[in-house]
């Protein structure tokens, strides 16, 4: 999946979801969770990862080599399915690696993005 947008200019965060079926709001499955938060509560230029399953939210992953996202600028996102895990990078540079939670991996069959945000591309591929 290949991903173009352009945070706000004065970004809380946002997040990308690959969800089970069009229920991100009551609580369907969430195989990747990848919020990006500039400055949201105690979290400044972090990437969290996680998942939700029967409505609870999974251990979160916090580590990254880096923050590629600037507020007002522009961001390509692309997100890889491989059979363990999901390959995630940023403006061409490898960010990080998010092993699969949930099985099997093809029931997430919905794309979701929210928060401060505006997407120009979304491709599947």
């Amino acid at each position: 999946i290949r991903i173009s947008g352009q945070s706000s200019y004065n970004p809380s965060r946002f997040n990308v979801n690959l969800v089970n079926g069009r229920g991100y709001q009551s609580n369907a499955d969430i195989g990747m969770h990848c919020d990006v938060r500039f400055n949201y509560g105690d979290n400044h230029n972090v990437v969290v990862r996680t998942h939700r399953q029967h409505g609870g939210w999974g251990q979160e992953e916090r580590h990254a080599p880096f923050f590629p996202f600037v507020p007002g600028q522009p961001w390509e996102m692309i997100v890889r399915a491989e059979h363990d895990k999901y390959m995630i990078a940023v403006n061409n540079q490898h960010m990080f690696e998010f092993r699969h939670r949930i099985h099997p991996m093809n029931r997430f069959d919905h794309l979701y993005i929210e928060g401060d945000v505006n997407i120009s591309m979304i491709q599947f591929q």
